[in-house]
């Protein structure tokens, strides 16, 4: 049990056990304490105080259970308003590229947002992409108009049939088999039965459909793939993983591993493919012949495909350790921190190069790029428990990331 919690549970302040003195000489604990003490007027001015200390975000997250109701309720809506105004930082996270960070700080909060702000959030890093990918026709035609995707939430809210509204799932309408008009935001692993048409999706996971995407955008941190016959078209991706499918055309996918197509045609295929790893067709005809296939030499008309590409469009980049100021490398069930900077939260936390990572926050580190993932959202929490073992004994390290800003270049 935390520090936290473990004082939060254990000691209800009364309004004559201790006098508030200086909010600034209050740490979070302290605070905590008087938010959940006897003394309403205690409450109150604990509340005022915490509403104004964004690093209070992850000790209230774990203290949450151990609150008494009213306490309890008062830390959720703390909790709600930080987020808000979180929200516009990593919105302008997405804006320098950075998807990833957008998604996997939605998925490591509960708390409420404010609709138009986030779905704007989403709409905008799909439309950054598009603008870089399709400069002088980033929409799509639907229906015979070329409006889609909207570039305002307002707009896309205009297009939206009431009863569809605010419909957080991709479970069909009962109306139609499929799931239209959707706005998710998920954390862990998305799976779609039927076909997803003209959603926004944030996934801090993979995400899995058994039949089609069309005119949606998809915005994700990990693999994107689905049944045998699985494809999309009209659609953007822009994701921190593989991607996979049987078929896609007019479609613009950024992805930070390796894109696999099935079935692709030169002429239909009208697609900007953007891979860190390998783009493989495994058939693909051009003037309706079957040829081999290569990203660097094929014949594409009206498309764009690029492999090994570190930073897509000149634009997106996903998340690296050295981000954050460190270098590690795998070993047996964990990684070795190799490389700290002076400035590295990790640094400045104790962490120590030579220091064996074998989990955070209760998640084990079998290999580098779980240490990567394992670390982002560590960064989108503000706050790490970092496993280590170091000279034969291990140790649990906290890290705060309250403060660090990802380097823009």
């Amino acid at each position: 049990m935390s520090a936290v919690v473990a004082m939060v549970g254990s000691a209800v302040l009364t309004s004559a056990s201790r006098t508030r003195g200086e909010p600034q000489q209050r740490s979070i604990t302290e605070l905590i304490q008087f938010l959940n003490s006897d003394s309403p007027e205690d409450r109150d001015w604990a509340t005022r105080i915490l509403l104004d200390r964004e690093e209070a975000v992850p000790a209230l997250r774990r203290a949450l259970k151990t609150l008494r109701p009213e306490s309890e309720k008062r830390a959720k809506q703390i909790l709600h308003d930080l987020a808000n105004r979180q929200l516009e930082r990593y919105h302008q996270y997405a804006r320098q590229g950075r998807v990833d960070i957008l998604v996997a700080w939605l998925g490591a909060g509960e708390e409420d947002l404010d609709r138009e702000k986030l779905w704007q959030a989403v709409l905008d890093a799909g439309w950054d992409v598009l603008e870089r990918a399709r400069p002088k026709s980033p929409t799509w035609d639907q229906f015979g108009y070329r409006d889609f995707p909207p570039s305002s939430y307002k707009d896309y809210l205009k297009q939206t049939p009431d009863f569809m509204r605010n419909q957080n799932t991709l479970a069909p309408d009962w109306r139609y088999r499929i799931a239209g008009f959707r706005t998710v935001r998920h954390r862990g692993d998305l799976k779609g039965e039927e076909m997803v048409v003209q959603s926004l999706i944030a996934c801090d996971g993979a995400f899995w459909i058994k039949q089609h995407i069309a005119f949606s955008i998809v915005l994700g941190t990990g693999d994107v793939s689905g049944d045998k016959y699985f494809g999309f078209h009209h659609t953007v991706i822009a994701v921190d993983g593989d991607v996979r499918a049987f078929s896609c055309d007019h479609a613009v996918i950024v992805a930070r591993n390796n894109v696999r197509i099935e079935h692709a045609e030169s002429r239909r295929l009208q697609s900007h493919i953007y891979a860190g790893g390998h783009v493989e067709f495994d058939s693909f005809t051009h003037k309706n012949e079957r040829v081999p296939f290569d990203a660097r030499t094929s014949v594409l008309e009206g498309s764009e495909i690029k492999e090994g590409v570190r930073r897509p469009l000149d634009f997106v980049r996903f998340f690296e350790t050295s981000d954050v100021g460190v270098e590690a490398s795998a070993s047996e069930k964990s990684v070795k921190v190799e490389k700290l900077t002076a400035s590295s939260p990790l640094s400045k936390g104790g962490l120590k190069v030579g220091d064996m990572v074998f989990a955070i926050d209760g998640n084990k580190i079998p290999d580098a790029d779980t240490f990567r993932r394992q670390l982002r959202r560590a960064y989108v929490s503000q706050e790490g428990i970092f496993s280590v073992r170091r000279d034969g004994k291990e140790l649990e390290i906290t890290v705060s990331f309250f403060g660090f800003e990802l380097p823009k270049d």
